[in-house]
């Protein structure tokens, strides 16, 4: 019987190469992901500020609130 020829070396595992681009790649994906989740809770504040604001600004043409009381 013949042996069969070793297998190549990608076969054992990944290459110090490939193991620090893959070690790489995770990090800059974790990096974009959280940079994304600051970005969403900014937006997210922004609007419940904006949703604020109407309640305690003065209306945009000048009448004067009413709080709920029927106009006459």
């Amino acid at each position: 019987m013949t042996d069969a020829p070793p297998p190549p070396d990608s076969a054992h595992g990944p290459t110090k190469a490939q193991s620090a681009r893959a070690e790489a790649s995770r990090i800059a994906r974790q990096q974009r992901e959280a940079q994304a989740l600051r970005d969403n809770l900014r937006r997210r504040k922004q609007q419940m500020r904006a949703r604020a604001t109407p309640d305690t600004a003065p209306p945009s043409d000048g009448t004067p609130r009413t709080y709920g009381t029927p106009r006459t």
